[in-house]
């Protein structure tokens, strides 16, 4: 039995096409998931004036583009030595959509060995942030680079 060739330029229209259908079917506009153009996002969590360092915010969509898709999940910071947190979404510093969010933020208790622990830790914030819908935080994500205002707690 003889092997049949495909021609280059079959090929690549084929190569091409499969290719465009693999990008729809994943939904992904730009790497950033669900086709959801996303904005560099920082700020800053104090308490009493002093940086809430390990503190983790989280941001809860509310009105945001996307935020129908099941896919798009809560942004995420971590507050550095600083006080300082970058948002991510999907990957580390991607930012977050454009849009309004309920925030939730806990500062769990450092471990004396360092090493994360097996059970989540007591909050020092005594949980008063750690619900979204009655911590009293909100944030807004503009279309371009948006610094938040400090949450000082």
């Amino acid at each position: 039995m003889r092997q049949q060739s495909i021609p280059c330029s079959q090929m690549s229209r084929w190569l091409t096409v499969a290719a465009i259908a693999l990008m729809n079917a994943s939904g992904c506009s730009n790497g950033n998931g669900p086709g959801v153009t996303l904005y560099a996002v920082s700020g800053k969590v104090t308490v009493g004036g002093k940086p809430a360092v390990g503190a983790r915010v989280v941001l809860y969509p509310q009105n945001v583009e996307g935020s129908a898709n099941s896919r798009l999940r809560p942004s995420i910071g971590l507050v550095g030595e600083d006080g300082v947190f970058v948002v991510q979404t999907f990957k580390k510093g991607d930012g977050a959509p454009a849009g309004d969010y309920a925030v939730k933020i806990v500062w769990p208790t450092p471990q004396a060995d360092g090493q994360p622990s097996v059970e989540d830790p007591p909050d020092l914030l005594n949980g008063r942030y750690a619900d979204p819908e009655s911590s009293g935080l909100s944030a807004t994500v503009a279309e371009k680079e948006t610094r938040l205002p400090t949450f000082d707690l």
